[in-house]
């Protein structure tokens, strides 16, 4: 379903690129990283979301226009985990009595998102797509890319443009890494709310 709707708003955008290029330009984002739980006793804390990247907003008819780009965009949060006993002869890595631990998981990605918008106002607008992320830094991850829906509102002042956007996964996100003997992994469903700015540096 992801992939369909991902090709289709890809030939939109291919389809859109003979019209007026209304502007590009360079957009940074924060915000909230509050995964959902992929299983019941699954224990997060949440974390925080940022990003900057590029951007081109083309207009496909008169109040809807289609906004895509190019970013990169690091997240992080931490899931409590059983740690089992281990002799540390055998494996150094393990305590010798069994204990509870946060590990800490910091993604970074490089993300491409596709949306639509629609003007409401000369000056607000509500939007909706999806963001393509692929995770860079473990070697073991379920979704590779990792896809998202996103819907939010967005508004203008002089240039430059902010958005609210919420987010989340298609699918359940897996990931894991082995360093020193001991493994770290997590599985969850990737939920975000962010706050982005839109400065543009070229119009036509």
């Amino acid at each position: 379903m992801q992939k369909a709707l991902f090709i289709l708003l890809c030939i939109i955008s291919l389809g859109s690129m003979g019209q007026s290029v209304i502007e590009t330009g360079i957009q940074v984002s924060g915000g909230w990283f509050f995964p959902a739980k992929a299983y019941d006793g699954s224990t997060y804390k949440n974390g925080m979301v940022s990003g900057a990247g590029v951007y081109a907003a083309v207009r496909i008819w008169k109040p809807l226009s289609l906004v895509t780009g190019a970013g990169f965009q690091y997240k992080v949060m931490q899931e409590q985990n059983f740690i089992p006993a281990g002799g540390p002869a055998s494996q150094p890595g393990y305590p010798v009595a069994g204990e509870y631990r946060w590990d800490k998981f910091q993604h970074h990605s490089l993300l491409a998102p596709i949306k639509l918008r629609l003007a409401l106002t000369h000056s607000f607008f509500i939007q909706s797509g999806m963001e393509v992320a692929w995770l860079t830094n473990y070697s073991r991850v379920n979704e590779k890319p990792e896809t998202n829906w996103t819907i939010g509102v967005s508004s203008r002042k002089h240039k430059l443009k902010w958005s609210l956007d919420y987010s989340k996964g298609f699918k359940d996100q897996g990931l894991g890494e082995t360093v020193n003997g001991v493994t770290s992994a997590t599985i969850y469903r990737n939920q975000m709310l962010q706050f982005s700015l839109y400065y543009p540096l070229w119009q036509k």
